[in-house]
């Protein structure tokens, strides 16, 4: 009955009886904020992946020298140091008009 009363000063004069429910919710709220916290972990680890997985491709499509169509027709993208470049003209055509 001594652990009973103590409880009940530690519990501010509310019903004891409400002590394990309300640290059950206390509980509740911590785990619902550590899932959101590796929900986000994960999302982001998939938003970097993503962006990985993307620059990846790009880069693996652009060998030096190559060249790509331009979506205006008198430009072309050339392939320089792993990156598409727009130019006017192709290499070796300057003057082939």
């Amino acid at each position: 009955h001594i652990s009973d009363e103590k409880s009940r000063i530690d519990y501010d004069g509310k019903d004891v009886r409400d002590g394990p429910l309300n640290m059950l919710k206390i509980h509740l709220r911590r785990l619902e904020e550590e899932l959101a916290e590796r929900e986000r972990e994960i999302q982001d680890q998939r938003d970097g992946s993503l962006l990985d997985f993307l620059s990846r491709r790009r880069r693996s499509h652009c060998e030096h020298g190559r060249l790509r169509g331009h979506f205006n027709p008198r430009k072309f993208m050339r392939c320089e140091n792993g990156s598409w470049i727009v130019s006017n003209t192709p290499p070796g055509m300057e003057f082939d008009f």
